[in-house]
């Protein structure tokens, strides 16, 4: 009687440690779906960010293309009209270098 009183203690007991785990690895799986779900969050959060900034460049990128052949327009214009004004054709201007780029006599040496 003795021994059986004790395997049932001893059963009850695991039973309970048995509960105790099943409870623990439910709470744990519940902790880890709430943090993978704000990790979700958080990452189609940033994606949503980089496809922002990834439109707004490309928008800054064609205004600076649509500038620049305004600007080419806008010279050639100038360069017309200077010949018209002058009679020569601006092709025959002397070409300004810059400081920093080689000079003709330096590009043939």
């Amino acid at each position: 009687w003795i021994t059986n009183t004790s395997l049932y203690k001893s059963y009850e007991e695991l039973k309970d440690e048995n509960i105790f785990i099943k409870e623990e690895v439910s709470r744990i799986e519940k902790a880890q779906r709430e943090e993978l779900s704000s990790v979700k969050k958080q990452l189609a959060r940033i994606e949503k960010a980089r496809r922002e900034e990834v439109s707004s460049l490309k928008k800054q990128l064609a205004k600076a293309i649509e500038e620049n052949k305004l600007l080419k327009t806008h010279n050639k214009k100038q360069d017309a009209s200077i010949s018209e004004e002058t009679g020569t054709s601006t092709e025959s201007l002397p070409t300004i270098h810059s400081p920093y780029s080689a000079t003709p006599q330096q590009e043939r040496a």
